[in-house]
């Protein structure tokens, strides 16, 4: 049964998420597995296609200086300007405000073969007051 986790973000804020993968023993699931990978999905509608404009569809940064895979921690980036690259980043300024239906998942070729829903719930995008992104 996932966990229920509701998210509260700013438009054009970077947010950093630090996830812990768990089994159903609450160990830390080893991320290593070559064909293995954890997604993070946001949706307006829960029946849109994964990817769907104005939605978050991303896989997560292993390779990221606060990951931990082998123990099951990895990191989720939403970056505020579109320079961000690599896998798990994004544009925050991109993101509609609103209400989304959100979920984190784990799939594997094994062992065991399967996907797991770990995180599910709501992610709220506020209005951001300040424009100004710059440090000058």
């Amino acid at each position: 049964m996932p966990s229920q986790a509701d998210l509260d973000i700013v438009k054009g804020d970077t947010v950093t998420l630090r996830v812990t993968v768990l089994d159903a023993n609450s160990t830390p699931v080893n991320l290593t597995t070559p064909a293995s990978v954890c997604r993070f999905t946001a949706k307006a509608d829960i029946t849109d296609a994964d990817g769907t404009p104005g939605g978050i569809s991303m896989v997560d940064n292993q390779l990221h200086a606060d990951a931990d895979p082998a123990n099951g921690i990895t990191i989720f980036e939403l970056l505020s300007t579109a320079s961000g690259s690599g896998i798990g980043a994004l544009d925050g300024s991109d993101i509609p405000e609103g209400k989304y239906f959100m979920d984190f998942q784990y799939t594997t070729d094994g062992p065991p073969i399967g996907v797991y829903t770990f995180i599910k719930g709501t992610l709220t995008v506020n209005a951001e007051v300040t424009k100004t992104n710059s440090v000058t």
